[in-house]
């Protein structure tokens, strides 16, 4: 009997080599049950010369592919990000998804605080190049924020407070992820998947990240992420259904009460820019590899490389004054004296454990020369950029040219 399309759950694992077979001890919050119509293994004409019309032979069974589409909310952490913190399961999914993740930071609180930019900490532990969150809202200092840190220990931020902060503010530390930015970081750790419905259930192995978008990143909007995902062999399966692994429940926050900073790249000084809309793109590149070694008679894929994670992102905002153009004259700036910029995003700071915030440590505008435009019956104009490599060269961390921040 066939059962309602909407119940299903969704398990996973890494593997320790690629198509390997194994137990699945995660499993990921979907939002939308998981369509395996994508998954494809066809019958393939193998008939040899015959003597009538339309005589033939049996078929062959051909070689498994396929891709299926992960969507979940990005929840923030999901708990307290006050002191140490471990990893959850979209974490480590989102960490196979970009390349990599930190959790290692502990958050702590202000010590002694020198300015907006610089104080000392207790109790955190914070890595050069990371992405923190400072403060409360209303306090007129961090206001919840996340911030930029180019020196951990001292403190040292990229992206200076409001105002001077308070000893005792509290420094929260969200896990991190980032791309790898390094010639020789192409590798990718495969995952195999288990899909359960109320009636077929699927396992797939051999599985990697082949596109990625982020949407719902506008005021009042519920930020969420599609992943799809490639599969290089696959089969049904007589799986537990409903199973008794654990999924985590946590709350998303919608976009708002955040800050948008942007400044010239190597400036600390606080700018922000009310925005109306933003929107974030991913230039996404995985190549498959096919060859021989693999697991199963009708596997080809036997591996694959990440060529590219690249963002690039566009924001709106309102209409300046008569004779004012503050991006038209950034974008208008001869190529000689042009700079880059860099900005950080708070879509999210209002409660701890359901925050998300994105940096972008080198920026450079990209696109059309802006120009005013109607949205909503307001004049406003589009800006639009491209993330790229930092210039810091010790840590991918330090060099990635986003950092997607779960707070």
């Amino acid at each position: 009997m066939a059962n309602p399309s909407n119940l299903g759950a969704l398990l996973f694992a890494d593997e320790a080599s690629f198509g390997a077979t194994g137990s699945f001890d995660e499993r990921l919050p979907i939002i939308a049950q998981v369509d395996v119509s994508g998954l494809s293994q066809e019958m393939v004409p193998v008939d040899p010369v015959k003597q009538y019309q339309n005589d033939g032979d049996l078929m062959m069974r051909g070689t498994q592919s396929g891709s299926f589409t992960v969507e979940l909310y990005l929840c923030g952490h999901g708990s307290a990000t006050t002191g140490a913190i471990s990893a959850t399961a979209t974490e480590n999914f989102l960490a196979r998804v970009f390349g990599n993740a930190n959790h290692s930071n502990d958050g702590g609180t202000v010590n002694t605080p020198t300015d907006a930019d610089t104080f000392s900490a207790t109790g955190a532990t914070i890595a050069n190049g990371s992405v923190i969150r400072m403060g409360a809202l209303g306090d007129g200092r961090g206001e919840g924020q996340f911030q930029a840190v180019s020196n951990g220990s001292t403190v040292q931020t990229l992206t200076a407070l409001g105002a001077t902060p308070n000893a005792s503010d509290v420094i929260y530390t969200p896990v991190q992820i980032y791309p790898s930015e390094a010639p020789s970081s192409s590798g990718i750790t495969s995952q195999r998947f288990e899909i359960l419905t109320g009636n077929q259930q699927y396992r797939c192995y051999g599985c990697f990240p082949t596109g990625v978008s982020i949407t719902g990143l506008n005021a009042g909007e519920i930020p969420r992420i599609s992943v799809t995902m490639s599969v290089s062999r696959w089969e049904t399966n007589s799986g537990t259904f409903p199973t008794a692994t654990a999924v985590d429940a946590f709350v998303p926050s919608p976009v708002a009460a955040g800050s948008f900073f942007f400044q010239t790249f190597g400036t600390t000084t606080r700018q922000t820019y009310s925005i109306r809309e933003f929107n974030l793109n991913f230039d996404f590149a995985v190549t498959e590899v096919r060859g021989p070694g693999a697991s199963s008679a009708h596997q080809v894929i036997v591996g694959a490389r990440r060529t590219k994670c690249a963002a690039s992102f566009d924001f709106v905002i309102d209409s300046e004054n008569e004779l004012t153009t503050t991006f038209e004259t950034l974008w208008n700036t001869a190529e000689g004296s042009a700079t880059f910029k860099h900005a950080l995003y708070s879509c999210s700071v209002g409660r701890d454990g359901a925050s998300l915030g994105i940096y972008f440590p080198k920026v450079q505008l990209v696109g059309a020369r802006p120009t005013q435009f109607d949205m909503d019956g307001i004049n406003r104009q589009r800006i639009s950029c491209r993330a790229v490599t930092s210039s810091a060269t010790s840590t991918d961390l330090e060099r990635a040219n986003f950092i997607l921040a779960l707070g």
